[in-house]
């Protein structure tokens, strides 16, 4: 199974339904799904098994031992219960069901990664866990999902754009509103863009509309129920706010 994810197109149901179709059948559709939540959501389950106290390959390993079992063991998705509201939680009661299983847990640490499900980069995360050990396993872990949201929307939004042509302005208009740019002077930036500084404004208060239904979008992939999206959105975007 290869590792890249980048041609996968967004999903147009929720993560529960992947789940629960991927319980019910074999197939090179259901493999990709499952690959690709595995490539997008890797990275809580690795900052929750670091927070916990495991060393870096040991913690890579142990994803990968679970992705394996997640993949190959489909009766496990037959018993998903799908009322458990947040995908998040299932992922999460996964890994600890899967630490729970000694067999399993030493079977993934002795594999050491020599067959690798996923690639994973753990130099992405590495540098931001500092004092290891320190923070909650499990507030960490909702704090790493609440960015992974984050930037699955971002990616979203610049994919649109790349698409339109429009990445250059993009670009211009996301370092504005993120402070991200180098600079905030709206002359300079409306200068750039060859447009007036207010419908330079227009642009970046379009774009935060976008990137707040890309935000609701996302989120409402990762809940069963609609009535859920609200209250997991708040959630997330206060831990949003203790990270950047």
């Amino acid at each position: 199974m290869g590792s890249s994810t980048e041609n996968y197109e967004p999903f147009r149901t929720t993560h529960w339904s992947l789940v629960i179709d991927a319980g019910n059948v074999k197939s090179s559709h259901s493999d990709q799904a499952l690959e690709a939540l595995c490539h997008l959501y890797w990275k809580p389950l690795y900052t929750f098994l670091r927070r916990q106290g495991h060393q870096p390959q040991d913690s890579q390993d142990l994803v990968q031992g679970l992705f394996h079992h997640l993949i190959q063991k489909r009766e496990f998705f037959n018993r998903a219960d799908k009322n458990r509201g947040r995908f998040r939680n299932f992922l999460l009661g996964a890994l600890k069901n899967f630490l729970s299983n000694n067999k399993a847990k030493e079977k993934a640490i002795k594999r050491g990664g020599r067959t690798p499900q996923i690639e994973l980069d753990i130099h992405l995360i590495e540098d931001s866990l500092v004092d290891v050990g320190m923070d909650d396993p499990t507030e960490e872990f909702d704090r790493r999902w609440a960015m992974t949201v984050l930037e699955e929307a971002l990616k979203r939004l610049r994919n649109k754009a790349e698409a339109r042509g429009q990445l250059d302005e993009h670009e211009q208009v996301f370092g504005y509103i993120s402070g991200k740019g180098g600079t905030t002077d709206l002359n300079v930036l409306a200068k750039r863009l060859g447009v007036t500084e207010d419908a330079f404004k227009m642009k970046a208060s379009r774009m935060r509309k976008a990137l707040s239904l890309g935000l609701h979008g996302v989120v409402s992939e990762t809940v069963e129920r609609r009535d859920d999206v609200p209250e997991e959105l708040a959630y997330l975007k206060g831990l949003m706010k203790k990270v950047f």
